[in-house]
């Protein structure tokens, strides 16, 4: 039996030889963004940012990370927190983490119900962060799931059997939390049950603003949204999506780079949001009817990088991509259409910047394999 395994970038095709080459040839190292644009209520001057590479929102103000691992910091009398060496940030109703490349944490903000202090002291392997009101999850390497702060709405109490997560997301006002799963499944749980939505399959990426407003983004670029008879009427033409974002409202980032919002304005700007363009990340926040909204424009990421080879007779991809990005592996038996590709797995490239993945040994035929950031 003959095995061919073809390796892709991000939408990219390459043969085999030159993806091997680029292993050892790409630079990591992330573009700058050429602008980063908020909305929301009293927000003040923000800083000019000419190297943000990832944004989120704290209660009432504004946070960026910086390339040279710095946090800015703005609005509503907000200042620089003064932290350094971190990765990747996320933040929530007060409390705020950054994720350094050793998998250990720095926090800053309120300390209220033990959010930073109560941290796990052998917290030493985190991959990803969510923060809700006063209740932080982190995602290790092996997939499971450790959580501490807040435990009003019982989401301390994690789910029977969560393993495989690659991602967390955590509703600012506190009532529900969300776990995506390397196959694509999602577990959401809150003080009245757990659900494991069998409903609900080929998942990348999910967004919960609480109980009333959850979303998860699906391979194809489309969404699933609950629960349905919200006050605010779904958006027509929800499609080509590749992130989502919520708490204070929901934002749908296209793969076009333009954004269309969803949910209460809320002293937030609409019309503004739908006419951005060359968006490239997105995050909501806030509470107590003043929503805020922030977009990174024009920033790039290098595409990730595949190469196979073979292990004790054991078909093996090497994803060579950004630490603690969340990339979905995709997978193809016939490159004649797009349509062709289906989803595979969601993965987040670990401590190290490579992750290997093995594939059935018994394979018939050609597989093509890529994989695509998850912004």
């Amino acid at each position: 039996m003959k095995r061919r395994i073809s390796c892709s970038g991000s939408f990219k095709s390459f043969p085999l030889a030159l993806v091997a080459g680029l292993v050892f040839g790409l630079s990591l190292a992330p573009t700058p963004a050429s602008q980063v644009v908020a909305y929301g209520y009293n927000m003040g001057v923000a800083p000019v940012l000419t190297n943000a590479v990832a944004v989120d929102v704290r209660v009432y103000s504004l946070v960026a990370l910086r390339a040279d691992g710095t946090v800015a910091q703005w609005g509503n009398s907000a200042t620089d927190p003064g932290i350094s060496n971190v990765v990747a940030i996320a933040t929530g109703w007060d409390p705020a983490f950054g994720l350094r490349a050793d998998g250990t944490t720095v926090a800053w903000g309120d300390d209220f119900y033990g959010a930073i202090s109560s941290q796990p002291a052998n917290l030493t392997n985190a991959v990803g962060l969510a923060v809700g009101f006063y209740t932080v999850f982190a995602v290790r390497d092996d997939g499971t799931v450790t959580a501490w702060g807040d435990n009003s709405q019982q989401l301390l109490n994690l789910p029977e059997g969560l393993t495989n997560v690659v991602a967390v997301a955590a509703s600012d006002e506190g009532s529900s939390a969300m776990a995506l799963r390397a196959d694509g499944t999602v577990v959401e749980w809150n003080y009245a049950a757990t659900n494991t939505h069998p409903e609900l399959s080929n998942v990348v990426a999910v967004a919960t603003g609480g109980i009333y407003a959850n979303a998860v983004l699906h391979f194809d670029g489309s969404l699933t949204i609950w629960p349905t008879n919200n006050f605010y009427p779904i958006p027509d033409n929800l499609t080509n999506i590749i992130a989502l974002a919520g708490n204070g409202n929901m934002l749908f980032l296209r793969r076009d780079g333009t954004v269309t919002p969803w949910g209460c304005e809320c002293h937030s700007d609409f019309t503004s949001i739908s006419n951005l363009s060359h968006v490239a990340a997105i995050a909501s926040g806030g509470a107590d009817g003043y929503n805020y909204d922030i977009f990174l424009i024009d920033y790039t990421n290098p595409p990730p990088v595949l190469a196979a080879a073979t292990s004790n007779g054991i078909p093996r991809l090497t994803i060579i991509g950004e630490r603690f990005h969340h990339y979905v592996l995709e997978e193809s038996i016939d490159l004649s259409s797009p349509a062709n590709w289906t989803f595979k797995q969601n993965l987040v490239i670990p401590a190290s910047a490579g992750f290997a993945v093995d594939l059935p040994a018994a394979v018939a035929g050609a597989r093509f394999y890529r994989a695509r950031l998850v912004p």
